[in-house]
């Protein structure tokens, strides 16, 4: 696995995953795990025009991506969560048959380099 790999299997089995399951809880809401909070959301939700709706799913493919992208940023060392002088690096390897290789370094440019949509 490479890092452009990664990234396509984060785009589809994480980002698009977090937004499909958001929807699918936004129309059943009435699960055991059901809080009053989700109970109103889907209400609101379902009452919606459809148009609005799908305006509801882009916010929810944008915060997605934003999400990702924040900790791409960080694995990446483009942003930090500490004061340390100097800095520290986080490290993100895949090991698998064909050895170990380092992922993290672009990801977040990687991230942007093909428009994202649910």
């Amino acid at each position: 696995m490479n890092a452009e790999i990664f990234v396509d299997l984060v785009r589809k089995g994480v980002m698009k995953r977090a937004v499909d399951n958001v929807v699918t809880n936004l129309f059943k809401s009435s699960g055991r795990r059901s809080t009053p909070e989700l109970i109103a959301l889907s209400k609101w939700y379902i009452g919606l025009p459809v148009d609005d709706r799908e305006m509801v799913i882009r916010a929810l493919a944008e915060v997605s991506h934003a999400a990702v992208f924040g900790l791409f940023a960080l694995l990446d060392g483009a942003s930090r969560v500490d004061d340390e002088q100097p800095p520290g690096e986080l490290e993100l390897w895949h090991k698998g048959q064909a050895g170990r290789t380092k992922l993290n370094g672009d990801l977040h440019d990687l991230l942007n380099s093909e428009p994202w949509h649910r």
